[in-house]
């Protein structure tokens, strides 16, 4: 049988629990880890973690963790990320 791990992020959500990251650490919504997206499309809700790195070279946060369905989105920067769900018609909320 396969291993599949579904993501969902209630709206409520003050703890965070991202079970695709190697350590499988607890966030929480005040926590120095991050900036956390949510992104809301019609047939997953999945999130993105940003922070500033020496990949990104100067242009602000990029995608340094995501879930499985968004892996393409690996080092893209913050306005590529929001950009992409406007054009798709995805709604995202930041929660952290």
């Amino acid at each position: 049988m396969n291993n599949i791990n579904f993501v969902v992020l209630p709206k409520s959500c003050e703890l965070l629990v991202m079970p695709w990251r190697k350590n499988r650490r607890k966030m929480d919504a005040s926590g120095e880890e991050g900036m956390l997206i949510r992104i809301t499309a019609p047939l997953f809700v999945a999130g993105v973690e940003l922070e500033e790195s020496q990949y990104s070279d100067g242009e602000g946060p990029i995608v340094i963790h995501m879930a499985p369905i968004l892996g393409y989105m690996k080092l893209w920067t913050y306005e590529k990320v929001l950009g992409y769900c406007q054009t798709k018609g995805w709604k995202w909320e930041i929660l952290k």
